[in-house]
């Protein structure tokens, strides 16, 4: 079934998750902490109540049911970027109520794909005021020609043209993705090899918003104290794909509470998330 305006502007029901400090721990294993053991990724793994990595909110919520609903086609669609607006720090345990509408979406024309920007607000059982809101563009390359306008979307963070303030490195681990994929995005290209050669990779490729984590993991602990409730907003580009067992590096500069990030693959030297920005609050 073909894209249309008409499916676009139709509401996605509401639905309700519930996620506790044991999912909470489980995802910082499946961004990469505990890895090496480091001292600083305790609190974010043992404890009643541990802090929590923020790009978390991408992931408590895993709902891509609307993909089906607009037709697209599955096999042709490439995370672009993601941003996350937190209203308030993402607690370790909570019920959420989450609602899903596509707030734009930009038509590249038949053969040349579509750009849909996917809104996502969280809100807290019992709390009027919503947790969290995220926007993602999704590049669906076989779903252009809908009729939709050629141009549109937010405008991209400016990495500085300095050098870096802060820098931090680490190896993927060969089951990464095998541990992340257990908070909820099941999507075979990152596990299975057939798949992912089917879709044009030599190897599966990690999952996107698994690096975005690690990248604001290592943001948070270079710069920001390990104070994760600082965080207020962040955003990056995803910009090409990182393969099990390659060293991956976050370049950071500090201006104030305004934090720009890269994160670079050593081994290729290629830029895997660029405009990278933090806000503090």
């Amino acid at each position: 079934m073909p894209l249309t305006l008409e499916a676009l502007a139709a509401p996605f029901p509401e639905r309700t998750f519930q996620y506790d400090a044991e999912r909470t721990r489980l995802y910082a294993l499946g961004i990469g902490l505990g890895q090496d053991g480091a001292a600083a990724d305790l609190p974010y793994l043992i404890g009643p109540v541990p802090r929590v990595v923020p790009s978390m909110a991408t992931v408590v919520a895993w709902d891509d049911s609307w993909i089906g609903r607009l037709g697209l086609d599955a096999t042709r669609i490439v995370h672009g970027e993601q941003r996350i607006t937190l209203h308030r720090p993402l607690p370790a345990t909570a019920t959420l109520r989450a609602s899903v509408r596509i707030v734009e979406a930009v038509d590249k024309g038949p053969g040349k794909g579509a750009l849909l920007y996917v809104e996502t607000r969280l809100q807290e059982e019992g709390r009027p005021e919503p947790l969290a809101t995220l926007l993602s563009t999704v590049f669906a390359r076989g779903d252009g020609g809908f009729g939709g306008p050629a141009k549109g979307g937010p405008t991209p963070h400016a990495i500085p043209d300095r050098p870096w303030d802060h820098q931090r490195r680490w190896r993927v681990a060969p089951n990464q993705a095998h541990l992340y994929r257990l908070s909820g995005d099941h999507n075979p290209l990152h596990v299975d090899p057939d798949f992912a050669r089917a879709a044009g990779f030599p190897a599966p490729i990690l999952h996107g918003l698994c690096s975005y984590g690690m990248a604001l993991r290592a943001v948070i602990g270079e710069a920001v104290g390990d104070q994760p409730e600082r965080v207020a907003h962040v955003a990056g580009r995803f910009t090409s794909p990182i393969f099990m067992d390659e060293t991956l590096e976050a370049r950071i500069w500090v201006d104030g509470d305004t934090l720009s990030f890269q994160l670079i693959v050593v081994e290729r030297d290629v830029v895997a998330i660029d405009q990278g920005l933090v806000l503090l609050r």
